[in-house]
């Protein structure tokens, strides 16, 4: 079973990205070297960003993180990869940095 999760960046003002990384982000620190993460923290220096980080998992079996290229095939697939009948919510988290 493969973990990745869709992560959702907001800054009080209500701007917005969205990208998926590996494994499930439970703080900051977590999120760092991805780049839509390094970019929108660049533009948004010194704001508050929220963080909504929905995890899901992949597939069945044992489970590990997914890869960053398991990462990027998801990113092509679109909101349809949701669809998959394999492709399952596991858990909601906020945090603030």
């Amino acid at each position: 079973m493969i973990v990745f999760s869709k992560v959702k960046l907001r800054t009080t003002e209500g701007e917005f990205t969205e990208f998926l990384c590996t494994g499930t982000p439970q703080k900051e620190t977590d999120l760092y070297g991805w780049t839509a993460y390094e970019d929108f923290t660049a533009k948004h220096k010194g704001e508050s960003i929220t963080a909504e980080v929905e995890t899901y998992t992949y597939g069945d079996g044992e489970e590990f993180n997914a890869t960053i290229y398991e990462v990027a095939s998801y990113t092509r697939r679109g909101e349809r990869f949701f669809q998959n009948p394999n492709v399952r919510l596991r858990k909601k988290l906020k945090f603030t940095f």
